[in-house]
């Protein structure tokens, strides 16, 4: 069973704030909600920053180490707006899109989420020490399954993908060539229950014609943040239908709409989710169901707005 935790070598009294080691297990309720569901979730998760950030929607924003100037602006530009809009940016600290997927974030005074592919003592790449230091400075998380102590290794940045689309709603993928470690955060996020959304670049751009395979396949075209917001229900023009959807429906079935909208969910999931009668958790999905706002699926419970 997993409790908070600081690595020896923090100082004492330090706080999750000014850069304290913690961690959570499966088991404690500050344990992140979406990434319970996951297939393989962690039984562990070591952080640094304010614990509670694990707690906050988020969007998932990846792509090329070597991207372009433009991608990196547009990545920075996303960051911004779709923190204005509410969501927490994680990401990989990697170089190219990751770094500026946090430093946008940063820079328009949102939270950011950066997990790692290796311990919490040892920040890959090293020239992101400063990043990942102002990430925290600044109220964000940094997250690792790994101990504090242990190095990068190319099979942990495989794991790491899972769980950066395992803590978001949607992922976003901005310049990604075919064969880009970005690809797996999209496929991870897909076998998730989660919203896949790709921005395009020029026709005959290598740096972007991983994209052009997510939009082909499915995956949502993003010009601009409204995209994202709109895909996830939150966008201009969504806000008040929402409303009206959900008017009249019980506190109980309004919170079950908040987790399926984030990850299809079975009845015994949404029981130990919330903590509540089974008897009153199948009264508020069929609620739900009569509001036409949620369906049975073979995954689970799926909402339909």
């Amino acid at each position: 069973r997993g409790g908070r935790y600081r690595h020896p070598t923090d100082r004492p009294g330090s706080g999750n704030h000014a850069g304290g080691c913690w961690r959570v297990g499966w088991f404690d309720p500050d344990y992140p909600p979406l990434l319970r569901h996951i297939p393989d979730p962690p039984l562990l998760l070591y952080g640094r920053g304010e614990l509670q950030g694990l707690q906050r929607p988020a969007v998932a924003l990846v792509g090329a180490r070597r991207c372009t100037a433009l991608g990196r602006r547009t990545a920075e530009k996303l960051a911004a707006e779709l923190c204005a809009g509410g969501f927490s940016i994680c990401s990989g600290l990697a170089h190219g899109i990751d770094a500026a997927a946090h430093r946008g974030s940063l820079q328009a005074g949102g939270h950011t989420m950066a997990v790692l592919g290796s311990g919490l003592s040892c920040i890959y790449p090293p020239q992101h020490q400063r990043l990942s230091a102002k990430i925290v400075a600044r109220g964000g998380v940094l997250i690792s399954e790994y101990p504090p102590r242990v190095n990068p290794r190319r099979h942990h940045f495989l794991e790491r993908n899972r769980l950066i689309s395992g803590l978001s709603t949607a992922v976003v993928v901005v310049e990604a060539g075919v064969r880009s470690g970005a690809l797996s955060t999209a496929r991870f996020a897909a076998e998730q229950g989660r919203d896949v959304l790709a921005v395009p670049g020029q026709v005959n751009s290598a740096v972007s014609a991983g994209c052009h395979r997510l939009i082909q396949q499915g995956g949502g075209l993003v010009t601009n943040a409204d995209d994202v917001l709109q895909a996830l229900g939150v966008g201009p023009g969504t806000a008040q239908s929402k409303q009206q959807l959900t008017a009249g429906l019980t506190s109980l079935a309004r919170r079950l709409l908040d987790l399926l909208q984030a990850a299809p969910l079975s009845v015994d999931e949404l029981v130990s989710e919330m903590q509540r009668p089974q008897a009153e958790i199948v009264a508020a999905l069929v609620e739900l169901e009569l509001a036409g706002i949620v369906e049975q699926g073979s995954v689970g419970y799926i909402a339909t707005s």
